[in-house]
């Protein structure tokens, strides 16, 4: 998938998302993380200098090519998605599911939670079409999110079913009763609840 190349963070000054292209300086022996706000326009080193954003390191996210169900691909920052942005979207059984959207280096690939994106197609999770999405929130500013949605979603999912195995480093395991592929934290109505050790003390 052919994408724009270009990053947001936010400020260290205010804290405030910054968008274009990302440079790493070193300055008086520190490395220090920057964007400079004109995407795509280059000027003399002086005067990039005096326009450069310095922004937090750990906030710097990569564009990912992919665009909210609601913004029409119009090319509109709040419409974009980003590496660490928090996403819902729904499987073709209407079941709502909460991601965090990023970039696995070693599988060379964008992720959805744990799940590569295109496995969302292969796997049916999604239509084959697009995978429809609104952004909601990021892990840098409401990392509650996701962690809202796991422990909603701790008790009865896949990955805590007797009849789940073989969970892979994605958290991707196979499901004995419908057959196919699943993600560890999905919820089924066929749970069944794996036995702890102290269910059969007696």
């Amino acid at each position: 998938m052919n994408r724009e190349i270009k990053f947001r963070g936010k400020r260290i000054d205010n804290g405030k998302w910054e968008y274009g292209n990302y440079f790493r300086l070193v300055v008086h022996g520190i490395m220090r993380h920057y964007i400079l706000p004109s995407a795509g326009i280059f000027f003399d080193d002086e005067l990039i200098k005096n326009i450069l954003v310095e922004v937090i390191p750990e906030t710097v996210g990569q564009f990912t090519g992919l665009y909210s169900a609601n913004a029409d691909y119009i090319r509109e920052p709040n419409k974009e998605s980003y590496f660490g942005d928090i996403i819902r979207f729904y499987n073709t059984e209407g079941t709502e599911f909460i991601k965090e959207l990023s970039w696995n280096q070693e599988l060379c690939c964008i992720m959805v939670g744990n799940l590569p994106y295109k496995t969302l197609y292969d796997s049916g999770y999604i239509q084959p079409s697009k995978l429809k999405f609104e952004i909601i929130g990021n892990i840098h500013s409401n990392p509650e999110l996701l962690k809202t949605t796991d422990m909603k979603k701790t008790e009865n999912c896949c990955g805590n079913c007797v009849m789940y195995f073989n969970e892979d480093m994605n958290g991707v395991g196979w499901c004995d009763f419908h057959q196919e592929p699943f993600d560890c934290d999905e919820v089924c109505n066929d749970y069944s609840p794996k036995k702890n050790k102290d269910d059969n003390s007696n």
